[in-house]
């Protein structure tokens, strides 16, 4: 299915999902701004799809000052879907054996403060869908420690979120997907996914062929899940 005529906005498009999710969706056919902080990453990724509609945001917008600075030069920007892609993995896995705990600031800005940033940049600037994407490896599992923590911080924000949108008409849909594939990591599972390929889950999300949690908007998207996906294109 074609998704000429429709904008994109990708952050964390260095990341193997947030790559993927902006490959899939230019190759079918959307105009698409990946944004991220490495400017050497993005312009490979564009130089490597060259034929597609394809353009370079870089952007700090981790912190509030980068993220208003973001947003001002935005402008007046819409965008019919935005995908913000941020979660990395923090192994501490002890929450009594911390030794450095400038690591919990860290953890809690990249896997939860930094989506509510991008929310507030982006959903008012989104017609269609908004969707937050993180893993969901930490989930419900009681020793994976300072990731556990974060992963359940962060689909407290996407409750709130998916209220909030769900009661105003002149916010997007929103969707929290929460990833249990592995994607671009050979070394993690034996079964992994081509970036690209698992991205085209995103071009399905675009064009509202998933469904969600109807409390939450939460999508826990295994390898089964995104095969379905996949299926719809």
């Amino acid at each position: 299915m074609s998704l000429a005529g429709i904008t994109a906005f990708v952050a964390g498009a260095t990341g193997e999902v947030g790559k993927g999710a902006a490959v899939a969706l230019a190759n079918a056919g959307a105009k698409v701004f990946i944004a991220g902080r490495d400017a050497a990453k993005l312009e490979a990724i564009r130089s490597a799809n060259s034929d597609k509609d394809i353009h370079v945001v870089v952007a700090n917008y981790n912190t509030v000052e980068g993220a208003m600075e973001l947003d001002k030069s935005l402008g007046d920007a819409k965008f019919d879907v935005s995908i913000a892609s941020s979660g990395p993995w923090w192994p501490v896995y002890k929450l009594s054996t911390v030794d450095d705990f400038t690591v919990f600031g860290k953890s809690l800005n990249a896997n939860v403060e930094t989506h509510m940033l991008l929310y507030r940049v982006l959903a008012p600037r989104t017609t269609s869908q908004f969707i937050t994407v993180n893993g969901a490896a930490a989930r419900g599992i009681a020793h994976m420690g300072l990731t556990g923590v974060t992963a359940y911080a962060v689909e407290g924000f996407a409750q709130s979120a998916y209220a909030e949108c769900s009661a105003n008409d002149s916010l997007p849909n929103f969707t929290h997907a929460m990833i249990s594939s592995s994607v671009g990591h050979a070394h993690v599972r034996a079964q992994t996914n081509d970036p690209v390929e698992f991205g085209k889950i995103f071009v399905a999300m675009a064009l509202g062929k998933h469904s969600t949690d109807n409390r939450s908007g939460l999508i826990l998207i295994d390898d089964s899940v995104a095969q379905n996906l996949a299926k719809e294109l």
